[in-house]
């Protein structure tokens, strides 16, 4: 039996799929694909057409621009990888603050929506309440925060109050008023995000999927698929597979792992983590892509 080819592979892989149409610039592609959607032969290169090598070319530049405006410089080394977070451009101690918040948010994958003033922010949210969470300035000027508490629990949309009000008086106001948590100023960010997850947790919006190559990890769901198609898997070895895929490219250490994984008050051996990614290695095929870093830990590396 002869070997199938890298095309026929890919196209028998999207066979059962149901394509409307397939667009090529490889005549030998037109022919093997033809008893699979229409075919339509286009003379120009398709890498041209689409920017396809430009667009690579960007993916694998250094600099990354995130859409604040703001920059990530990123820098793989053997051991780890090094991402220096820029802010760009700003004017004052308020712009500064909100512009680093921002910053920080989108690196954490989040996407954001700023207001500069609670009136913009009423307005907005008359037109679209689709909102997963509200990090909310007390002190916001045109409309305040307190203001602006009541409208968006009318909306079902929680809320997490920033203020350099930390005084107990407003705190209470704003428990009261349905904020899921208040944060005085000036907070730390790590902590922040960690409030930030706990309350989408308990409000049912955190979104906690994570991809690597043909493989996703639903933590919320407890669900383990490769193209779609459910993948067993015991509930610490799906743990820790789901450390390593939330840190993709980047080496977490054994105790890491066991912390985020058991807490801080574990005392067991601490290769328990060396035997579950043996594993998992085996049982999903991982054995290059799960590298063990020598006194560093494991990192799952997309190669």
């Amino acid at each position: 039996m002869q070997p199938r080819s890298t095309l026929e592979a890919v196209l028998d892989d999207y066979r059962p799929r149901g394509i409307d149409q397939i667009v090529t610039d490889n005549p030998a592609v037109a022919e093997n694909a033809a008893g699979i959607a229409p075919v339509q032969v286009i003379p120009e290169n398709l890498l041209t057409i689409y920017k396809i090598e430009s667009q690579l070319k960007k993916a694998q530049e250094r600099r990354v621009w995130l859409s604040s405006g703001g920059t990530l410089v990123i820098d793989p080394c053997e051991a780890m990888t090094v991402i220096d977070v820029n802010t760009a451009k700003f004017t004052g101690k308020r712009e500064l603050e909100d512009t680093v918040l921002r910053l920080n948010l989108e690196c954490a994958d989040y996407t954001v929506t700023a207001f500069d003033n609670g009136l913009a922010a009423w307005n907005a949210l008359a037109a679209d309440h689709d909102y997963d969470l509200a990090l909310l300035d007390m002190m916001l000027p045109g409309v305040d925060g307190f203001t602006l508490l009541p409208k968006l629990q009318e909306y079902g949309i929680p809320v997490i109050c920033l203020t350099a009000m930390n005084d107990a008086q407003h705190e209470v106001q704003g428990l009261r008023g349905g904020a899921e948590d208040y944060i005085a100023k000036p907070f730390d960010m790590l902590a922040l995000m960690v409030r930030m997850e706990k309350v989408l947790r308990r409000s049912g919006k955190f979104r906690e999927v994570y991809h690597f190559r043909d493989l996703t990890l639903d933590n919320g769901n407890r669900r383990l698929s490769r193209n779609g198609e459910e993948i067993p898997l015991p509930p610490l070895e799906f743990d820790v597979l789901a450390v390593l895929m939330k840190n993709k490219n980047r080496t977490v250490s054994r105790e890491r792992i066991l912390n985020e994984i058991w807490g801080q008050d574990y005392f067991g051996d601490i290769r328990t983590v060396d035997v579950r990614i043996a594993n998992l290695r085996k049982k999903l095929n991982l054995s290059e892509e799960i590298r063990t870093i020598s006194k560093a830990g494991y990192r799952l590396e997309e190669r």
